[in-house]
């Protein structure tokens, strides 16, 4: 196990030599993935919120993301 940790190491070693040799293609990946992980998480944050509102109607969500929509509790006295 040791033998193959130390390859991968050496690997990623040989690749972050290579990406520092044209420091601005490196800036621009780190760049890249730091935003593509914000927004992953981001999107994430939307989907699992546990209530959505939508007007007067409000939107539970379950662990799957699916929810189902119902009326408030707080409806109009003209009703």
């Amino acid at each position: 196990m040791h033998r193959y940790l130390l390859t991968l190491g050496r690997f990623w070693h040989a690749s972050v030599a290579v990406e520092l040799e044209y420091r601005v293609n490196f800036a621009a990946a780190a760049l890249s993935s730091v935003m593509t992980l914000a927004g992953s998480l981001f999107t994430l944050s939307l989907l699992f919120q546990p209530r959505l509102r939508a007007g007067r109607l409000e939107l539970e969500q379950g662990a799957a993301g699916g929810g189902v929509a119902h009326r408030s509790a707080a409806r109009s006295s003209t009703g």
